[in-house]
């Protein structure tokens, strides 16, 4: 349970940071913040917040950064402390399309203090589903067996990415 409270903390910190920075610009549950402290570029990130109590459980982000030796577009997703690191994170995509929604295994890299994080390269599929998809839906499960399941929109995602993809 502390560690649930000390990565909401961290999370709520983040977030008043962000919104006192003049680099910050907000399309839809996006933001992208753009400035000297950025390695690369600009970053857009969401927050997830548990539905009913409001408490950051999540975060989605995308960024340029050098990984593996070559400067790619990456996908992270941080979840909370206490997960099975057994059964990587799913990001599923619902898009009004004929072939229906997509989901991509996300898989964990490292746990850090606030949190676990997974690192995946941002695929040309994966771009596509999200700058036009309507919902993604994050899955992961708990150390005790117990599957989390949030859901939120892409509103927004098209003019993040694009705003990502110019800052280089």
């Amino acid at each position: 349970m502390l560690r649930w409270i000390l990565t909401t903390v961290v999370f709520m910190a983040s977030q008043i940071a962000y919104a006192q920075d003049d680099n910050v610009h907000r399309f839809g549950d996006w933001r992208v913040k753009c400035g000297a402290e950025q390695v690369q570029g600009c970053y857009m990130s969401m927050l997830g917040k548990h539905p009913d109590s409001g408490e950051a459980i999540y975060r989605v982000g995308i960024r340029f950064e050098e990984y593996y030796g070559k400067n790619q577009m990456l996908l992270k997703v941080l979840v909370p402390l206490g997960v099975s690191l057994m059964q990587a994170p799913v990001l599923s995509i619902a898009i009004d399309r004929p072939s229906g929604p997509k989901s991509f295994v996300l898989d964990y890299t490292r746990c850090v203090d606030v949190g676990c994080l997974a690192v995946n390269v941002l695929s040309p599929e994966l771009e596509d589903m999200l700058t036009n998809g309507h919902t993604g839906t994050l899955m992961f499960v708990d150390g005790n067996g117990q599957i989390h399941k949030y859901s939120f929109s892409l509103k927004g995602s098209s003019k993040s990415i694009a705003m990502v993809q110019d800052s280089l």
